[in-house]
């Protein structure tokens, strides 16, 4: 199982850290994650958004993270 910061890492390099994503759906963190996918995933995408690094938008029942 992969670390609560580790996941943190994970997601704002693929945010920002290639330069080729600005936003990202839900289901794109899905399946970039692969196999590796697990519930510490969930809580530090909850933790970048209520640090206020990340925003998390929903629309047509799609969450969106930028």
């Amino acid at each position: 199982m992969v670390s609560i910061s580790d996941w943190k890492k994970w997601i704002i390099y693929n945010l920002i850290g290639e330069g080729g994503h600005n936003v990202l759906f839900e289901d794109q963190i899905r399946k970039l994650s692969g196999r590796h996918f697990d519930e510490n995933l969930i809580f530090a995408l909850n933790s970048l958004v209520d640090s206020g690094l990340l925003l998390k938008l929903e629309t047509n029942r799609k969450k969106i993270y930028c």
